[in-house]
């Protein structure tokens, strides 16, 4: 046996009692004697088994080595195969879904297009819609407006029409005047334009009424009748003839003379001598003024412009022959007024307001029927 067998073999015998006294002294400090004695024995191995060991010991690495080696490459290839196999899955996962995709993608543009055809024909809908809208506003409003424009142009036409009727029947000019007045003032609240020309020719008519001198029959009537009721409750007694009393500080001379004018009575021939009236003599005035007062109404009912002037001139006449016995001066100013009353004037035509707004409405009318036809 060489040298270096020896030391091999006392490095084997070393490591071996190393493994078996690390082993005795983890198990028990009590068999460490045991442990070496064995360790010791079964150091010394059989000469020709260990030499085939040794022997045989690059061929169990190479196999150890190639078995390594093969294990490594199989599993290497077993995760490269696996790999490729995770990677072409995972291409063919990403391709799938590329191209699911690319079709979510075309459906999605698909439906933008189809969104924009909608709303863009949506749009043309709302926007048709609101111009019908619109434009059914407009003609409603318009005719709302000729509506609310209408009545008052008929109450107008209403009001110049009275005016006339009154105007014939009733001869009145204050009430005529009064009447187109409040059709003008109807016109007056209108912001048209064309209402302009129905208020120039109700100015006209105006003005032409009031120019005219008419009487108010009915306000001359009414104070003809105020004068005969102040008439009816006049009350007159005869006053006594009472001689004056003589002054205290007058002397002889002037008691001689105002007593002989008590006596004697001069009076003149040449001026005409009103006697002292009676109380029959006042009836008598009354119910004849009376008289001449009723004649003057129904005269002035009647139009009769010469009976009531006479009328008028007698009730005056009448009055004045009692003025020194009552106060009667109220009443003679009340008739003196009612004389120079015109009752038949000439009236001036007022039918041209009544032409005019009539015309105004037909062509409205006629404008409504034209765009309702449309």
């Amino acid at each position: 046996m060489t040298e270096h067998d020896k030391e091999e073999s006392t490095l084997v015998s070393t490591d071996e009692n190393s493994s078996t006294a690390q082993a005795a002294v983890e198990d028990s400090d009590a068999n460490e004697v045991s442990a070496t004695e064995h360790s010791e024995t079964a150091a010394v191995p059989d000469e020709p088994a260990r030499k085939r060991l040794i022997s045989r010991l690059p061929v169990i690495l190479l196999l150890l080595t190639l078995t390594i080696a093969s294990l490594l490459g199989g599993a290497g290839w077993w995760f490269w195969t696996g790999y490729q196999r995770d990677f072409m899955a995972l291409q063919q996962q990403q391709q799938t879904l590329l191209e699911e995709l690319q079709a979510s993608q075309r459906k999605m543009a698909g439906f933008e297009q189809m969104n924009e055809q909608t709303n863009a024909a949506w749009q043309a809908g709302v926007k048709s819609l609101e111009s019908m809208v619109i434009e059914s506003a407009q003609r409603m409003n318009r005719q709302a407006n000729r509506t609310n424009d209408r009545w008052p142009l008929e109450e107008a036409l209403t009001l110049t029409r009275l005016a006339q009727q009154r105007l014939q029947l009733d001869a009145s000019a204050q009430v005529a005047i009064g009447l187109l007045k409040s059709a003008d003032t109807i016109f007056s609240g209108m912001d048209q334009a064309a209402v302009l020309p129905l208020r120039r020719q109700l100015a006209q008519d105006i003005l032409s009424l009031q120019n005219t001198g008419a009487a108010d029959i009915n306000g001359h009537y009414f104070a003809l009748d105020a004068v005969a009721n102040q008439v009816r409750k006049l009350s007159w007694l005869p006053k006594p003839v009472t001689q004056s009393p003589i002054p205290d500080e007058a002397d002889p001379i002037t008691g001689f003379w105002h007593g002989l004018k008590q006596i004697v009575v001069v009076s003149r021939l040449d001026v005409p001598k009103q006697p002292v009236p009676l109380q029959s003599d006042f009836e008598r005035w009354r119910q004849h003024t009376l008289l001449l007062l009723e004649q003057s109404q129904l005269a002035l009912l009647a139009r009769n412009q010469q009976l009531y002037d006479a009328a008028i001139e007698q009730s005056l006449e009448q009055l004045q022959f009692m003025q020194n016995q009552l106060k009667l001066a109220t009443l003679m100013t009340s008739v003196a007024e009612l004389q120079g009353a015109t009752l038949n004037p000439q009236w001036p035509d007022i039918g041209k307001s009544v032409d005019i707004i009539e015309q105004y409405l037909a062509e409205q009318q006629t404008t409504a029927e034209a765009e309702g036809a449309q």
